[in-house]
């Protein structure tokens, strides 16, 4: 049993984080959503689950987070919640019977409905016994009364409530009945008074007899023994199911997990206390086990009305007076569903003048989110609406591409390799110099010297011929081993 209140224990703590809150706002209104694929992984990264956890004594539980949406220059907080009923808390902890291992919320419900997993992912059910008539008895003294199947069953139950009177502040008392040799009930024990929290002081207390007599008959569980295994056995006196069976310790029958859920939904407000601790176990659990259908639509929740930072404004004028204007911004806020509403309210005074104005801040509306791309859900895409044309991006494609549609075939042989070798000189650009002096501008060009023009020819040929000579003899040289 420890392993897996442990393991129930650790996922709840190592939950993953929470992930975008899905957050959908207008300029002038607002809708939120819980999105139906993040409650497991909220619930379960929350180490504090009683402050998003709640229920009600029907057994339904809801899931709250605090949002702060902005409406005008003020964030509004907000509460959003989902809630998931009773029925459907039911099925989840009927679901929960396939784990490996099993919280102890779920664990105890099962007990209480007397079904128990059988280890091979499926259910074994405890039929039950009738409960048996036996004798009632009544013991009662100093201003207590308590019953039993026994006398000394009534006077053990006796003692407990004496006790209690006597604790007061640091005062109290451990009492303890039993049943005399003489068949009468005798309370005694110690008790213990303190003057100061330092200072206190301990006495017996006791034997007291008080009075133990048969009132008639009851109903109750007998006890069921278990020859084979002994510690399986049931002790008598227990509190009957919620369907007046007893427990007998005998898993006898399997039971779907459909009717492991009707079970557990008419199991009782015992069982019901255990709701908000079943979601939490369920989220904990293999794959969060906290299904989307199961809940109902994202509620929101909030102030009324939310006031503006004010605004004072003063003005002179030509005569050397002022004027001063305070304008003050009331927006009203009103929910429904998953949508807030709100309009504003402008008052505007200026000297002994207010006008007030109010305009309608619109809303905006989101319906539940629906989970793309899972089985049995739609294909993801995007909605691509108001999106520009695209009729630019086709023209200026087509300006590159069409040209390219005249290009020769890449499986054609070209006519020629389009390379053009000549024998002629290697052209040159020649611009005459052009020196100042005193004596003016004078110009001295060498550009249509024959004799310069011979020297460059033969110096261009001797440098290319040169560098051709060099590139094949080390292109010789590797080739026959050298480097």
């Amino acid at each position: 049993m420890k392993a897996w209140v442990l393991f129930a224990a650790v996922g709840l703590l190592m939950g993953g984080a929470a992930h975008a809150q899905g957050v959908v706002y207008t300029s002038n209104g607002g809708s939120y959503m819980i999105q139906d694929a993040e409650l497991a992984s909220k619930i379960n990264a929350k180490n504090a689950v009683d402050r998003i956890l709640s229920q009600v004594p029907s057994g339904d539980v809801t899931f709250k987070e605090t949002i702060k949406p902005t409406i005008g220059k003020v964030d509004v907080p907000m509460n959003a919640s989902r809630s998931i009923p009773w029925s459907k808390v039911a099925g989840v902890a009927a679901a929960a019977s396939g784990w490996v291992a099993i919280g102890s919320a779920v664990y105890s419900v099962y007990e209480a409905v007397r079904a128990k997993p059988n280890g091979s992912g499926g259910v074994d059910y405890d039929e039950g016994a009738d409960q048996v008539t036996v004798d009632s008895y009544v013991a009662s003294g100093f201003g207590k009364t308590a019953s039993g199947a026994s006398k000394a069953e009534a006077c053990s139950a006796l003692a407990p409530l004496i006790a209690a009177s006597f604790s007061s502040g640091t005062n109290s008392a451990s009492l303890s009945g039993s049943i005399d040799g003489y068949g009468s009930c005798q309370i005694q024990g110690t008790t213990r008074s303190c003057s100061t929290p330092n200072n206190c002081t301990q006495s017996s207390w006791g034997p007291q007899l008080v009075n133990v007599q048969k009132n008639g008959t009851q109903q109750t569980c007998p006890p069921s023994i278990d020859f084979g295994n002994p510690a399986n056995s049931i002790p008598g006196g227990l509190p009957p199911g919620p369907d007046g069976k007893c427990k007998t310790g005998r898993y006898s029958t399997p039971i779907t997990i459909a009717q492991l859920a009707n079970k557990i939904e008419n199991g009782g407000d015992a069982v019901k206390e255990k709701a908000k601790d079943i979601i939490s176990e369920a989220a904990a659990g293999p794959g969060g086990n906290v299904q989307p259908e199961n809940w109902g639509p994202t509620q929101l929740g909030g102030p009324s009305s939310v006031q503006q930072p004010a605004s004072t404004t003063t003005t002179s004028s030509p005569s050397g007076g002022t004027t001063t204007t305070t304008t003050n911004t009331t927006n009203n806020i009103t929910y429904q569903g998953n949508t807030y509403n709100y309009t504003t309210t402008v008052s505007t005074t200026t000297g002994d003048t207010t006008t007030t104005t109010t305009t309608n801040g619109g809303a905006g509306t989101q319906g539940d989110v629906e989970v793309c791309g899972l089985p049995g859900k739609p294909a993801c895409k995007i909605d691509e609406t108001g999106t520009p044309s695209d009729a630019p991006v086709d023209t200026a494609i087509r300006a590159v591409v069409d040209p390219l549609k005249t290009a020769p075939n890449s499986t054609e042989k070209p006519a020629s390799l389009g390379w053009n070798f000549s024998l002629g000189m290697p052209a040159g650009v020649c611009s005459p110099l052009k020196f100042g002096s005193r004596l003016g501008e004078f110009t001295v060009d060498i550009c249509t010297n024959p004799l310069v023009l011979f020297l460059r020819a033969v110096w261009a040929w001797a440098l290319s011929l040169g560098v051709a000579i060099y590139g094949w003899k080390r292109t010789n040289e590797v080739m026959q081993g050298g480097t």
